[in-house]
Protein backbone atom coordinates (compact mmCIF):
# COMPACT_ATOMS: atom_id res chain seq x y z
CA UNK A 1 0.00 0.00 0.00
CA UNK A 2 1.08 3.87 -1.21
CA UNK A 3 0.12 6.70 1.20
CA UNK A 4 0.79 10.10 -0.03
CA UNK A 5 0.58 13.01 2.59
CA UNK A 6 -0.38 16.54 1.52
CA UNK A 7 0.90 19.64 3.46
CA UNK A 8 1.95 22.94 2.11
CA UNK A 9 4.95 22.81 3.76
CA UNK A 10 6.87 20.23 6.12
CA UNK A 11 9.14 23.55 7.08
CA UNK A 12 7.60 24.84 9.79
CA UNK A 13 7.08 23.87 13.41
CA UNK A 14 3.42 24.01 13.96
CA UNK A 15 1.29 20.99 14.82
CA UNK A 16 0.08 19.56 11.82
CA UNK A 17 3.48 19.28 10.21
CA UNK A 18 4.04 17.65 14.04
CA UNK A 19 1.68 15.31 13.33
CA UNK A 20 3.11 14.00 9.63
CA UNK A 21 6.14 13.32 10.85
CA UNK A 22 4.96 11.19 13.29
CA UNK A 23 1.82 9.42 10.95
CA UNK A 24 4.25 9.40 8.31
CA UNK A 25 7.23 7.52 9.73
CA UNK A 26 5.29 5.53 11.88
CA UNK A 27 3.66 4.00 8.85
CA UNK A 28 6.63 3.94 6.93
CA UNK A 29 7.50 0.83 8.80
CA UNK A 30 4.42 -0.88 7.12
CA UNK A 31 3.48 0.66 3.69
CA UNK A 32 5.41 3.00 1.57
CA UNK A 33 4.81 6.55 2.71
CA UNK A 34 5.53 9.77 1.06
CA UNK A 35 4.61 13.84 1.82
CA UNK A 36 3.79 16.12 -1.12
CA UNK A 37 4.53 19.96 -0.64
CA UNK A 38 4.28 22.81 -2.06
CA UNK A 39 7.64 24.64 -1.62
CA UNK A 40 11.10 24.77 -2.50
CA UNK A 41 12.20 23.25 1.05
CA UNK A 42 12.51 19.65 0.95
CA UNK A 43 14.11 20.07 4.80
CA UNK A 44 11.61 18.56 7.65
CA UNK A 45 11.64 20.73 10.53
CA UNK A 46 10.66 17.54 12.42
CA UNK A 47 12.97 14.24 12.28
CA UNK A 48 11.28 11.78 9.50
CA UNK A 49 12.15 7.99 9.47
CA UNK A 50 14.64 7.76 6.10
CA UNK A 51 12.17 5.60 4.41
CA UNK A 52 9.83 8.91 4.02
CA UNK A 53 10.22 10.73 0.50
CA UNK A 54 9.22 14.60 0.18
CA UNK A 55 8.30 15.69 -3.08
CA UNK A 56 8.16 19.26 -4.15
CA UNK A 57 5.52 19.51 -6.61
CA UNK A 58 5.39 23.23 -7.25
CA UNK A 59 6.27 26.23 -5.30
CA UNK A 60 3.90 28.56 -3.49
CA UNK A 61 4.66 32.44 -3.30
CA UNK A 62 3.19 35.17 -1.08
CA UNK A 63 1.98 37.86 -3.30
CA UNK A 64 -1.12 40.79 -2.07
CA UNK A 65 -1.97 40.54 -5.57
CA UNK A 66 -5.49 38.72 -5.64
CA UNK A 67 -4.96 37.40 -9.26
CA UNK A 68 -1.46 36.32 -8.34
CA UNK A 69 -2.87 34.51 -5.43
CA UNK A 70 -5.73 32.88 -7.82
CA UNK A 71 -3.25 31.57 -9.85
CA UNK A 72 -0.79 29.98 -7.99
CA UNK A 73 -3.56 27.92 -5.90
CA UNK A 74 -4.66 27.00 -9.25
CA UNK A 75 -1.05 25.85 -10.19
CA UNK A 76 -1.31 24.06 -7.24
CA UNK A 77 -4.28 22.60 -7.72
CA UNK A 78 -3.30 21.43 -11.31
CA UNK A 79 0.31 19.79 -10.01
CA UNK A 80 -1.63 17.80 -7.46
CA UNK A 81 -3.89 16.31 -9.64
CA UNK A 82 -1.37 15.52 -12.66
CA UNK A 83 0.69 14.01 -9.97
CA UNK A 84 -1.83 12.07 -8.11
CA UNK A 85 -3.28 10.91 -11.39
CA UNK A 86 -0.04 9.54 -12.92
CA UNK A 87 1.01 7.88 -9.79
CA UNK A 88 -2.40 6.42 -8.40
CA UNK A 89 -1.57 6.16 -4.44
CA UNK A 90 -3.75 3.99 -2.25
CA UNK A 91 -4.31 6.33 -0.14
CA UNK A 92 -3.99 10.25 -0.04
CA UNK A 93 -4.50 11.82 3.36
CA UNK A 94 -4.74 16.34 3.49
CA UNK A 95 -3.89 17.46 6.29
CA UNK A 96 -4.78 21.45 6.36
CA UNK A 97 -6.19 24.48 7.98
CA UNK A 98 -7.85 25.70 4.93
CA UNK A 99 -7.81 26.35 1.26
CA UNK A 100 -5.97 22.65 0.66
CA UNK A 101 -8.59 20.79 2.02
CA UNK A 102 -11.25 22.16 -0.52
CA UNK A 103 -8.32 21.57 -3.72
CA UNK A 104 -8.21 18.09 -2.50
CA UNK A 105 -11.88 17.72 -2.88
CA UNK A 106 -11.77 19.22 -6.17
CA UNK A 107 -8.57 17.17 -7.66
CA UNK A 108 -10.02 14.07 -6.15
CA UNK A 109 -12.96 13.66 -8.87
CA UNK A 110 -12.67 10.44 -10.61
CA UNK A 111 -9.47 9.28 -9.79
CA UNK A 112 -8.95 5.88 -7.99
CA UNK A 113 -7.15 6.74 -4.82
CA UNK A 114 -8.98 6.31 -1.55
CA UNK A 115 -8.89 10.69 -0.07
CA UNK A 116 -9.18 11.21 3.92
CA UNK A 117 -9.15 15.37 4.76
CA UNK A 118 -8.31 16.03 8.28
CA UNK A 119 -9.49 19.14 9.96
CA UNK A 120 -7.13 21.07 12.42
CA UNK A 121 -9.20 24.24 13.05
CA UNK A 122 -12.07 24.79 14.37
CA UNK A 123 -14.88 24.56 11.86
CA UNK A 124 -16.69 28.11 12.94
CA UNK A 125 -13.36 29.71 12.77
CA UNK A 126 -13.07 29.18 9.07
CA UNK A 127 -14.46 31.98 6.87
CA UNK A 128 -17.84 31.94 6.04
CA UNK A 129 -17.56 30.80 2.06
CA UNK A 130 -15.26 28.03 3.29
CA UNK A 131 -17.70 26.50 5.31
CA UNK A 132 -20.94 26.68 2.97
CA UNK A 133 -17.75 25.12 0.31
CA UNK A 134 -17.32 22.49 2.48
CA UNK A 135 -20.77 21.36 2.37
CA UNK A 136 -20.99 21.13 -1.01
CA UNK A 137 -17.18 19.62 -1.88
CA UNK A 138 -16.08 17.69 1.13
CA UNK A 139 -18.79 15.16 0.67
CA UNK A 140 -16.35 13.33 -2.25
CA UNK A 141 -13.75 12.57 0.53
CA UNK A 142 -14.12 9.05 1.82
CA UNK A 143 -13.26 10.20 5.08
CA UNK A 144 -13.24 13.42 7.05
CA UNK A 145 -11.39 13.33 10.01
CA UNK A 146 -11.53 16.11 13.42
CA UNK A 147 -9.66 16.15 15.74
CA UNK A 148 -12.55 16.67 18.54
CA UNK A 149 -16.26 15.14 19.17
CA UNK A 150 -17.39 18.99 18.75
CA UNK A 151 -16.10 19.27 15.43
CA UNK A 152 -17.29 15.43 14.40
CA UNK A 153 -20.84 16.51 15.32
CA UNK A 154 -20.82 19.34 13.20
CA UNK A 155 -19.03 17.45 10.31
CA UNK A 156 -21.37 14.72 10.76
CA UNK A 157 -24.44 17.12 10.20
CA UNK A 158 -23.42 16.93 6.21
CA UNK A 159 -21.16 14.47 5.57
CA UNK A 160 -21.59 10.85 5.94
CA UNK A 161 -17.92 9.44 7.17
CA UNK A 162 -16.93 11.47 10.12
CA UNK A 163 -14.20 10.34 12.48
CA UNK A 164 -12.72 11.76 15.56
CA UNK A 165 -8.83 10.79 15.60
CA UNK A 166 -6.75 12.57 18.11
CA UNK A 167 -4.07 13.73 17.62
CA UNK A 168 -0.90 11.12 19.00
CA UNK A 169 1.74 12.82 21.34
CA UNK A 170 4.98 13.56 19.80
CA UNK A 171 7.60 12.31 22.26
CA UNK A 172 7.75 9.44 25.21
CA UNK A 173 9.15 11.20 28.52
CA UNK A 174 10.29 7.93 30.87
CA UNK A 175 11.01 9.90 34.21
CA UNK A 176 9.93 13.75 34.17
CA UNK A 177 12.17 15.83 36.61
CA UNK A 178 10.83 16.17 40.82
CA UNK A 179 9.12 19.07 41.58
CA UNK A 180 12.48 20.07 43.38
CA UNK A 181 14.23 20.01 40.39
CA UNK A 182 11.93 22.19 38.30
CA UNK A 183 12.37 26.15 38.18
CA UNK A 184 9.99 28.37 38.58
CA UNK A 185 8.75 28.99 34.62
CA UNK A 186 5.38 29.13 33.39
CA UNK A 187 5.52 27.65 30.05
CA UNK A 188 3.69 28.52 26.40
CA UNK A 189 5.01 27.16 23.20
CA UNK A 190 3.22 28.23 19.67
CA UNK A 191 3.14 30.51 16.71
CA UNK A 192 3.37 34.33 17.53
CA UNK A 193 0.10 35.05 16.38
CA UNK A 194 -3.14 36.67 16.89
CA UNK A 195 -4.61 33.24 17.56
CA UNK A 196 -2.37 32.21 20.45
CA UNK A 197 -3.39 35.47 22.39
CA UNK A 198 0.11 35.74 24.10
CA UNK A 199 -1.47 39.51 24.08
CA UNK A 200 -3.91 38.76 27.10
CA UNK A 201 -1.20 36.27 28.12
CA UNK A 202 1.60 39.07 28.78
CA UNK A 203 -1.16 41.44 30.33
CA UNK A 204 -1.85 38.78 32.78
CA UNK A 205 1.76 38.09 33.50
CA UNK A 206 1.78 42.31 34.32
CA UNK A 207 -0.73 41.05 36.86
CA UNK A 208 1.06 37.94 38.29
CA UNK A 209 4.39 39.68 39.03
CA UNK A 210 3.03 42.46 41.23
CA UNK A 211 2.88 38.91 43.84
CA UNK A 212 5.47 36.93 42.07
CA UNK A 213 8.82 38.04 41.07
CA UNK A 214 10.63 35.22 41.30
CA UNK A 215 8.68 33.51 38.72
CA UNK A 216 9.68 33.88 35.03
CA UNK A 217 7.30 33.37 31.40
CA UNK A 218 8.77 31.76 28.79
CA UNK A 219 7.21 31.74 25.69
CA UNK A 220 9.24 30.02 23.09
CA UNK A 221 8.14 30.18 19.40
CA UNK A 222 8.27 32.46 16.21
CA UNK A 223 5.69 34.33 13.73
CA UNK A 224 4.43 37.99 12.80
CA UNK A 225 3.51 39.29 15.90
CA UNK A 226 6.96 39.15 17.75
CA UNK A 227 8.00 42.43 17.18
CA UNK A 228 4.53 43.79 18.30
CA UNK A 229 4.73 41.55 21.70
CA UNK A 230 8.38 42.64 22.65
CA UNK A 231 7.51 46.22 22.74
CA UNK A 232 4.46 45.28 24.73
CA UNK A 233 7.17 43.52 26.73
CA UNK A 234 8.98 47.05 27.20
CA UNK A 235 6.24 48.81 27.72
CA UNK A 236 4.59 47.43 30.76
CA UNK A 237 8.22 46.60 31.74
CA UNK A 238 8.54 43.26 32.31
CA UNK A 239 11.96 42.34 30.42
CA UNK A 240 13.26 40.58 33.49
CA UNK A 241 10.07 38.26 33.78
CA UNK A 242 8.79 37.28 30.51
CA UNK A 243 11.33 35.81 27.47
CA UNK A 244 10.67 35.22 24.11
CA UNK A 245 12.48 32.26 23.14
CA UNK A 246 12.89 31.11 19.45
CA UNK A 247 11.58 28.04 18.05
CA UNK A 248 13.69 24.84 18.61
CA UNK A 249 13.89 21.35 18.18
CA UNK A 250 14.86 20.42 21.89
CA UNK A 251 11.60 21.46 22.94
CA UNK A 252 11.40 18.84 25.65
CA UNK A 253 14.11 20.85 27.72
CA UNK A 254 11.48 23.72 27.96
CA UNK A 255 8.78 21.46 29.10
CA UNK A 256 11.03 19.53 31.48
CA UNK A 257 12.59 22.52 32.86
CA UNK A 258 9.25 24.26 33.97
CA UNK A 259 6.52 23.80 36.18
CA UNK A 260 2.99 25.35 34.73
CA UNK A 261 1.81 25.22 31.08
CA UNK A 262 -0.75 28.07 30.28
CA UNK A 263 -2.27 28.26 26.89
CA UNK A 264 -4.02 31.62 26.40
CA UNK A 265 -5.62 30.88 22.56
CA UNK A 266 -8.53 31.96 21.33
CA UNK A 267 -9.27 29.66 19.37
CA UNK A 268 -7.74 26.18 18.63
CA UNK A 269 -8.02 22.47 16.81
CA UNK A 270 -6.57 20.28 19.09
CA UNK A 271 -3.28 21.31 20.59
CA UNK A 272 -0.22 19.32 20.11
CA UNK A 273 1.70 21.42 22.93
CA UNK A 274 -1.10 20.71 25.69
CA UNK A 275 -0.53 17.13 24.91
CA UNK A 276 3.35 17.24 25.36
CA UNK A 277 3.25 19.41 28.32
CA UNK A 278 0.95 16.52 29.73
CA UNK A 279 3.28 13.85 28.22
CA UNK A 280 5.72 16.09 30.52
CA UNK A 281 4.16 15.90 34.05
CA UNK A 282 2.68 19.39 33.63
CA UNK A 283 -0.32 20.79 35.13
CA UNK A 284 -1.76 22.69 32.48
CA UNK A 285 -4.08 25.92 32.34
CA UNK A 286 -5.72 27.27 29.64
CA UNK A 287 -8.76 29.21 28.24
CA UNK A 288 -11.51 27.32 27.71
CA UNK A 289 -11.80 28.19 23.89
CA UNK A 290 -14.56 26.39 21.81
CA UNK A 291 -12.43 23.62 20.84
CA UNK A 292 -9.56 21.89 21.98
CA UNK A 293 -8.43 22.43 25.84
CA UNK A 294 -11.76 21.00 27.02
CA UNK A 295 -10.49 17.80 25.39
CA UNK A 296 -7.44 18.03 27.26
CA UNK A 297 -7.70 19.36 30.68
CA UNK A 298 -10.13 17.88 33.30
CA UNK A 299 -11.24 21.19 35.19
CA UNK A 300 -9.49 20.49 38.55
CA UNK A 301 -7.63 17.11 37.61
CA UNK A 302 -4.91 17.65 35.47
CA UNK A 303 -5.62 21.57 35.41
CA UNK A 304 -7.69 24.54 35.24
CA UNK A 305 -10.00 25.70 32.21
CA UNK A 306 -10.52 29.77 32.24
CA UNK A 307 -13.25 31.30 31.15
CA UNK A 308 -12.38 32.40 27.31
CA UNK A 309 -10.11 36.02 27.61
CA UNK A 310 -11.13 36.02 30.73
CA UNK A 311 -7.29 37.69 31.68
CA UNK A 312 -8.36 38.68 35.04
CA UNK A 313 -9.11 34.57 35.67
CA UNK A 314 -6.25 33.61 33.96
CA UNK A 315 -4.03 35.74 36.33
CA UNK A 316 -5.57 34.05 39.48
CA UNK A 317 -5.16 30.71 38.17
CA UNK A 318 -1.92 30.66 37.57
CA UNK A 319 -1.24 32.86 40.75
CA UNK A 320 -2.92 29.67 42.51
CA UNK A 321 -1.02 27.09 40.82
CA UNK A 322 2.53 28.75 41.83
CA UNK A 323 1.29 29.10 45.36
CA UNK A 324 0.38 25.40 45.90
CA UNK A 325 3.21 23.07 44.99
CA UNK A 326 1.02 19.95 46.37
CA UNK A 327 -1.79 21.00 43.50
CA UNK A 328 1.08 21.51 41.23
CA UNK A 329 2.20 17.97 41.98
CA UNK A 330 -0.97 16.74 41.54
CA UNK A 331 -2.27 17.77 38.67
CA UNK A 332 1.46 17.24 36.64
CA UNK A 333 0.49 13.46 38.13
CA UNK A 334 -2.76 13.05 36.63
CA UNK A 335 -1.74 14.66 33.50
CA UNK A 336 1.12 11.80 32.80
CA UNK A 337 -2.00 9.84 33.49
CA UNK A 338 -4.31 11.28 30.49
CA UNK A 339 -1.05 11.67 28.37
CA UNK A 340 -1.31 7.78 27.61
CA UNK A 341 -4.58 8.36 25.88
CA UNK A 342 -2.42 9.52 22.85
CA UNK A 343 -0.14 7.05 22.32
CA UNK A 344 0.95 6.70 18.67
CA UNK A 345 0.16 3.13 19.29
CA UNK A 346 -3.55 4.05 20.39
CA UNK A 347 -3.75 6.44 17.95
CA UNK A 348 -2.35 3.83 15.49
CA UNK A 349 -5.09 1.30 16.17
CA UNK A 350 -7.91 4.39 15.23
CA UNK A 351 -5.81 4.90 11.60
CA UNK A 352 -5.55 1.51 10.79
CA UNK A 353 -9.27 1.12 11.01
CA UNK A 354 -9.98 3.49 8.32
CA UNK A 355 -7.06 3.11 6.06
CA UNK A 356 -8.59 -0.17 5.35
Amino acid sequence: MKISFVIDSMANSGGRERVISILSSVFAEKYSTEILVFDNNKESFYKLESKVNIKNLCRTFESKNKLAKVANKIKIAMNLRKYLKRNEPDIVISLSMRYLNLFLSIVCINLKSKFIATEHCDYFKTPFLFRILKRVFYKKFDYVVTLTEKDRKIYNKFIKNVECIKNPVSFKIEKIPSSDEKKNIVLSVGRLTYQKGYDMLIDAWSKVVEYKKDWKLIIVGEGELKEELINKIKNKLLEDYVEIAPTTKKIIQYYLKSSIYVMSSRWEGLPMVLIEAMECGLPCVSFDCETGPSDLIKNNYNGVLVEANNVERLTYEMLNLMENKEVRIKYGNNSRKEAQKYSIENIKIDWERILG
